[in-house]
């Protein structure tokens, strides 16, 4: 019997697709590479990890002479099923549903992907906003500050997508800044509103670094700033006024504690902005 020498899927993405999540994690155990079909000629003997419904069957048939199949649906072309070496079948409804074809489908499962790290440091920094715009300068310099404090810590993103962005960056800034933070890194991913609020009143503090300096409207900044926490940011001459406010410039040569925090008295808020435009405010 032929061994396998890698795991190939359609989607390739695990950040938008559940099916390459689980085949990256099965190559991994299994010490092979994980790649997109597309690339099946490379491979003496892919096992083709597959939801049929997301294929045809012209996209398989041509790919690879010899090949193990992971059924993860039953919509994949009958030809494909017969031509496999061995026919895993991710639950028995669908090894059923290819019995009548390949009597001796082995019936499978699909363990949990789920490999995050619940550990947060003494000291936890949540870094939250539009993945793809980190400035990975001024992280490198929060590294080398809580490097030296003698906490242990954590740093914990949260990346969002701009319209028309692709998802992919939601990976990319995790990779981007484990590259800084190694194993300290906690991946959030995207989150809403709810679960920010979460994760701003646990943190001890907050990370936010802008292209070129902290503005007016930078929200994420007063997101923090009305949670009382410790925002860690970059400032220069047309940054805000945040003097009342607990900020630690990432340039500064002296930071206080960076659990201190005070109350976030500021004049950035809605009801100013309003009354501003001439807006009537309820009493």
């Amino acid at each position: 019997m032929n061994a396998v020498d890698s795991v190939l899927s359609w989607h390739v993405n695990p950040a938008t697709c559940g099916v390459a999540k689980w085949s990256q994690a099965l190559a991994a155990r299994l010490g092979v590479p994980f790649g997109s079909l597309t690339n099946a000629g490379r491979y003496h003997h892919p096992l083709l990890s597959l939801k049929g419904s997301e294929l045809t069957a012209d996209r398989i048939l041509h790919l690879s002479e010899s090949y193990d199949l992971f059924l993860h649906d039953v919509e994949v072309h009958w030809r494909v099923i017969v031509k496999a070496t061995r026919v895993f079948a991710a639950n028995p409804v669908i090894a059923r549903s290819v019995r009548a074809v390949r009597p001796d489908v082995i019936e499978a499962w699909c363990p949990s992907t789920i490999q995050g790290n619940p550990s947060r440091g003494t000291i936890n920094v949540l870094t939250f906003g539009m993945a793809g715009r980190l400035q990975l300068q001024h992280f490198r310099k929060l590294k080398q500050r809580l490097d030296a404090q003698p906490l242990d810590y954590t740093v914990s993103l949260s990346t969002a997508v701009h319209e028309g962005s692709p998802w992919d960056a939601v990976v990319l800034a995790g990779d981007e800044l484990r590259a800084v933070f190694g194993d300290r890194l906690r991946c959030l991913g995207f989150l809403a509103d709810d679960a920010i609020a979460k994760e701003l009143k646990d943190c001890s503090a907050v990370a936010l670094f802008f292209d070129p300096a902290l503005r007016a409207n930078n929200t994420t900044f007063w997101a923090a700033v009305d949670a009382l926490k410790m925002v860690i940011t970059n400032l220069d001459a047309d940054s805000p006024d945040v003097r009342d406010c607990s900020v630690a410039n990432i340039d500064a040569t002296s930071w206080p504690f960076i659990w201190s925090t005070r109350a976030g008295i500021h004049d950035y808020a809605w009801d100013r902005l309003l009354i501003l435009m001439g807006a009537h405010i309820p009493a």
